[in-house]
């Protein structure tokens, strides 16, 4: 809304800010912006929110043929992430009992940060290589032609919800280029 580019501030002054102008049309330049992000926030969520990381992982080993190193090991480090955040805090609490206050300044941040960064880099790597003994001796080798326990087809419930979003872009930018809105490279088509 400060900060619009030339060709949006025109329209009515709605108020002065300091140095800043505020019109209605960046007025509504900010409003349709925050609207696109909160669509992206709310398909984001959705998608996180309702998707198993498991699943989705060893669906796209299955479907899109992404090597099962590669997969396994997002697998292992995304969950470490909770871990990690427990080992934090536990730092956190140990330094704080042992009396050593918050950083102050630059360089007392950065010393903070190799206070905390190196144990925990320590206890990843630990954990890493616990993790990739137990795969070696359970007989993973990172081969392509294996048996899965959990086979992942696409049926089609996930055919028609991939055919319904496309369906909704497609009518967003239909209605987008009938009501004069489909702006691209930065001239309108009509």
């Amino acid at each position: 809304m400060l900060y619009t580019s030339e060709s949006f501030q025109g329209g009515a002054i709605l108020f002065e800010f300091w140095y800043f102008q505020v019109t209605t049309e960046a007025l509504l330049v900010s409003i349709s912006l925050a609207l696109r992000s909160l669509c992206f926030i709310a398909l984001s969520l959705l998608f996180i929110l309702t998707t198993d990381s498991t699943k989705l992982m060893l669906s796209l080993m299955q479907q899109l043929k992404l090597p099962p190193k590669v997969t396994y090991g997002v697998l292992a480090g995304y969950r470490f992430l909770p871990t990690f955040k427990h080992e934090l805090e536990i730092l956190r609490q140990a330094h704080r009992i042992r009396g050593v206050g918050r950083a102050k300044g630059i360089k007392g941040r950065i010393q903070q940060f190799k206070r905390y960064s190196i144990p925990l880099l320590a206890n990843a790597i630990r954990k890493a290589e616990r993790v990739a003994n137990a795969m070696e001796s359970k007989g993973f080798t990172g081969d392509r032609n294996r048996t899965h326990y959990h086979e992942m087809k696409v049926c089609r419930r996930d055919w028609v919800f991939f055919g319904s979003m496309v369906g909704a872009l497609f009518l967003t930018v239909f209605m987008s280029y009938y009501f004069g809105y489909l702006n691209i490279f930065g001239r309108e088509i009509n």
